[in-house]
C-alpha cells in the first residue's frame, strides 16, 4: 500500500510538499465556478414583467423584426440569437444559463404578438410603438356587461389591463403601470355601460382627489370655451395651464397672492360702491387724499417688506378711520404737539389728553418706528400732525361702509403693485369669478380669503421639496390629465355639483321646462334677470353656465338606460343638425364620426350605432 501511494509522486521532483504545505497551497487555488441555473426553471422566466423576461423580449423582438414573424424557427435564427444575446446576458444575469429551449419559447411568444399587432395598421403609432389607445378601443369594441354577468365591470377592466401590460412587456420590453392602465381602460369602459348609477361604480380607479378636481375644472373650462378642442390639444392645454400655475405659485408668496387678489377684486367691485352716490365730490376728494397719504408711506427699498407694508397699511387706514369718529374736532395744534411729546417721551401731559388722541398717536408712532428705525422726533411729529389734521376732516361715514373704504384703498394701491403676465392674471380672475358666482353674499374679505385658500391648496398640491418628488408628481399629473381628457364632457356623468349655488337653483328649473342647448345666451339673460348682480363677469358667467348645462344634460336629458356615450352622441347630433341644417344626413354622419375620432380617440364607435341614433331610433 505504501509503495502504491509513493508511486503517485514524482521521484525526480526537486521538492515534495508536506501535508501542511499541500493544505496551504490549496488555499491559493482559484475558486471553482459556481453552477449556473437554467432560466426556464426560475420564477423570473415565467413572470412577463421581471427584468429577465423584459430583457429577453426586447432583444428577441429586434430579431423578429429582422426576420419577420412568419419566419419558422431555424438553426440560423437560433445561432443569431445566441450570438447577439449571450454577451450582454452573461453580464446582466451571471447566475443563469441561457438554453435554446428557453429562447425558442420567448421567440414563439414574441412572434405571436408581433403577428397579431401587425395585422392592424393603427396598432402602432408614428414612432413605431404600440398604440395603447387603439388597443383599448379594439378590446372594448362590442363590450357588454351581459357577456360576463358573473364579473363586476371594473374586474373586466383589470383583466384587460393585465393582458395589455403583458403584450407591451413582450413586444417592447417595458413595464407599464397596471394601476394607470386599469384607470385608462375604466375611463372608457364605464361610459359604455347602460343604467350604471354613478355611486355604484366607485372603485380604486375612481379616486377623485384634489389634483383630479383641479384638472377637471381646467378641462371643463377649456371645453366650455372651445367645445370641439381635439383630445390631444385638450390634454396639452390643461398640462400647460397646470405648469404655468405651478411656476407662478412657486415664485409667489401668500402675501403677494393676497395683494394681487385684493387689487383685482377691488377693481371689479369699485364701480358699484355706494360711496359714489352717498358722498359729495368734496368728501370723496378728502377721503382719497387721506388714503393716498397713507399709501405713500408704504414705499421701501425692500420689495418683500413692501408687500407686508401694503397689507398692514390698508388695515391701518381702517383703524384710523374708526378712530377718526371719536377724535375731538376742536383739538388745537398746540395741544396735539404737546400730546405727541408726552406719548413719545412717555411723560405725563400737563393738560387732559383724550384717550382717542392718545390711542391715535400710539398707533402712528408704532407704525412709523417699525417702518424706519432711525426716524427723528421732528419727522415723527410732522407725520403724525399731518395725518391727524387729515383724519379730522374725514366725512362721518357709516360704519357699515368700512368695507368700501378697504375696497377703495386696494383700488388705489393697484398702480403701485407690479403687473403680472396675462395667464397669471387669468388664473386669479377666474378663481375670483368662481367665488363671486358661488358665494355672491360673501363680504369683500370673505371672498378674498375663500379665493386665497383655493390658491394655498393649489400651491401645496403642486409644490414638492425634491426634484425626484417633482418628477413623480408630473408623471402622475400626465396620467390623470390623459385619463380625464379622453372622457371629454362624459365625465360630467360622474361629477357632483353644488346644488345650492344661485346659478344651479335658478337655471335647473328653467332648463327642465326648455332645453336651450343652441342658445346658452338665453340662459345667461334669464339668470341675470333673476339675479341682477352687476359684480358678475359676463364671460365667466357664460362659461359656468355652459359647464352646468353639460352636467344637466348628462343627468336630466334622455332616458335612464342611456349610456354616457349615447348622451354624448345625442348632444353632438343635436348640435350638428342645428349648425348645419342644409347638409344631408350622410354629411351629418361624417361630421359626427370625425368629432368622435378627435374628441373620444379611445372610445369604440360603431357606424351602425351612429346611424341608429341619427335616425332617431333606439
Amino acid at each position: 500500500m505504501q509503495e502504491t501511494a509513493d508511486s503517485s509522486f514524482n521521484e525526480d521532483a526537486p521538492y515534495r510538499f508536506s501535508p501542511e504545505e499541500t493544505s496551504a497551497k490549496s488555499f491559493f487555488r482559484p475558486p471553482q465556478p459556481q453552477p449556473l441555473y437554467p432560466i426556464d426553471e426560475t420564477e423570473e422566466f415565467h413572470d412577463p414583467f421581471s427584468d429577465l423576461s423584459l430583457f429577453l423580449s426586447k432583444k428577441i423582438k429586434q430579431e423578429v423584426e429582422k426576420h419577420g414573424s412568419s419566419k419558422q424557427w431555424s438553426n440560423k435564427i437560433q445561432n443569431d440569437l445566441l450570438a447577439r444575446i449571450l454577451p450582454e446576458f452573461k453580464i446582466k444575469f451571471p447566475k443563469y444559463r441561457l438554453g435554446v429551449a428557453s429562447i425558442k419559447k420567448v421567440w414563439e411568444k414574441v412572434s405571436y404578438y408581433y403577428g397579431k399587432v401587425h395585422t392592424h395598421q393603427e396598432a402602432l403609432d408614428d414612432q413605431g410603438k404600440l398604440n395603447i389607445q387603439f388597443m383599448i378601443q379594439e378590446n372594448l369594441r362590442g363590450y357588454s356587461p351581459k357577456n360576463s354577468p358573473h364579473l363586476s365591470p371594473y374586474h373586466v377592466a383589470q383583466q384587460l389591463a393585465v393582458k395589455l401590460c403583458e403584450c407591451v412587456a413582450t413586444l417592447e420590453g417595458t413595464k407599464l403601470r397596471l394601476d394607470h392602465l386599469t384607470r385608462s381602460i375604466w375611463a372608457v369602459q364605464k361610459h359604455l355601460i347602460p343604467s350604471l348609477p354613478a355611486q355604484s361604480c366607485k372603485n380604486a380607479a375612481d379616486d377623485f382627489d384634489a389634483l383630479d378636481k383641479l384638472i377637471v375644472k381646467m378641462l371643463l373650462e377649456t371645453i366650455a370655451t372651445a367645445p370641439l378642442t381635439p383630445q390631444k390639444i385638450l390634454q396639452q392645454t390643461v398640462k400647460e395651464k397646470l405648469y404655468t400655475l405651478s411656476t407662478f405659485l412657486q415664485k409667489t408668496s401668500i402675501e403677494e397672492l393676497y395683494q394681487y387678489l385684493a387689487t383685482f377684486l377691488s377693481t371689479h367691485l369699485y364701480p358699484n360702491l355706494s360711496l359714489h352716490k352717498n358722498l359729495s365730490h368734496e368728501e370723496k376728494l378728502i377721503l382719497q387724499e387721506f388714503i393716498d397719504g397713507q399709501l405713500h408711506l408704504t414705499k421701501t427699498k425692500n420689495k418683500q417688506e413692501e408687500v407686508s407694508l401694503r397689507i398692514e397699511t390698508v388695515q391701518r387706514i381702517l383703524i384710523l378711520y374708526l378712530l377718526s369718529t371719536s377724535l375731538p374736532k376742536d383739538f388745537s395744534l398746540k395741544a396735539l404737539q404737546e400730546a405727541i411729546t408726552s406719548v413719545y417721551y412717555q411723560k405725563k401731559s400737563s393738560s387732559q389728553m383724550p384717550q382717542s388722541v392718545k390711542t391715535f398717536i400710539q398707533a402712528e408712532l408704532h407704525f412709523l418706528k417699525r417702518k424706519e428705525k432711525d426716524v427723528s422726533y421732528k419727522a415723527i411729529e410732522s407725520a403724525i400732525t399731518s395725518t391727524f389734521l387729515t383724519v379730522q376732516k374725514l366725512p362721518r361715514w357709516k360704519e357699515d361702509y368700512l368695507e368700501e373704504l378697504e375696497i377703495l384703498s386696494w383700488k388705489s394701491l393697484q398702480k403701485t403693485i407690479p403687473s403680472l403676465q396675462k395667464k397669471e392674471t387669468s388664473f386669479l380672475q377666474e378663481e375670483l369669478a368662481h367665488s363671486l358666482l358661488d358665494y355672491p353674499h360673501y363680504s369683500f374679505k370673505d371672498t378674498l380669503y375663500h379665493t386665497l385658500n383655493a390658491f394655498k391648496t393649489h400651491k401645496t398640491l403642486l409644490s414638492k421639496n425634491t426634484l425626484e418628488e417633482q418628477t413623480l408628481l408630473w408623471e402622475e399629473l400626465d396620467h390623470k390629465i390623459y385619463t380625464w381628457s379622453i372622457q371629454n364632457t362624459m365625465l360630467c356623468r360622474w361629477m357632483h355639483f353644488n346644488h345650492n349655488t344661485p346659478l344651479f337653483t335658478t337655471l335647473i328649473p328653467y332648463w327642465e321646462s326648455s332645453t336651450p342647448q343652441d342658445n346658452l345666451n338665453k340662459s345667461l339673460e334669464y339668470f341675470l334677470f333673476k339675479n341682477p348682480s352687476p359684480s358678475l363677469s359676463t364671460d365667466h358667467l357664460r362659461q359656468r353656465i355652459a359647464i352646468l348645462y353639460y352636467h344637466f344634460w348628462y343627468h336630466h336629458v334622455g332616458e335612464p338606460q342611456d349610456t354616457s356615450l349615447e348622451s354624448f352622441l345625442r348632444w353632438h347630433i343635436q348640435d350638428i343638425c342645428s349648425h348645419h341644417p342644409k347638409k344631408s344626413k350622410d354629411e351629418h354622419l361624417c361630421i359626427l364620426e370625425n368629432r368622435c375620432h378627435t374628441l373620444l380617440p379611445a372610445t369604440p364607435i360603431s357606424r351602425k350605432h351612429l346611424e341608429v341614433l341619427m335616425s332617431g331610433r333606439r
